[in-house]
C-alpha cells in the first residue's frame, strides 16, 4: 500500500470533506489511517504543527471511528463530528484538539 500525505485545513470545509471522505473510504476497505494531531493557529503557528500521531482503525460503529492512541495504549470510539471538530482536547487525539496532517492511502 502506498500512502500520500496532506495538511488538514479544518478552516476549509471542502478540504476537510475530501480528507474525511478519503479516511472513510480507507476504513471501509479495512485500511488503518495514521493521523497527526496538534493545536490550531489560535495558539500560534507552533501549536498548529503535528505533535502526536494516532491510528484510525477499521471496524468502528456507524456513527463513530475507532482511534488507537499510543500514549495511553487505548482504543477510543469517537464520533465522526468530534474527531474533526477541533473544539476541545480529546483523549483519543493525545489531548490535542485538531487533526493537522494525514497519511492517506492511495488507490
Amino acid at each position: 500500500m502506498r500512502y500520500g500525505h496532506r495538511v488538514v485545513d479544518d478552516t476549509d470545509p471542502a478540504d476537510l470533506a475530501r480528507v474525511r471522505a478519503t479516511v472513510d473510504a480507507a476504513l471501509a476497505r479495512g485500511i488503518p489511517v495514521p493521523l497527526y494531531t496538534g493545536g490550531d493557529t489560535a495558539g500560534g503557528v507552533g501549536a498548529a504543527v503535528p505533535r502526536h500521531v494516532v491510528l484510525v482503525l477499521p471496524g468502528g460503529p456507524d456513527d463513530a471511528v475507532l482511534v488507537y492512541e499510543p500514549g495511553s495504549g487505548a482504543v477510543h470510539a469517537v464520533s465522526h463530528a468530534a474527531l474533526w471538530a477541533g473544539e476541545r482536547p480529546l483523549d483519543a487525539l493525545g489531548r490535542w484538539t485538531h487533526v493537522v496532517w494525514a497519511l492517506l492511502p492511495r488507490t
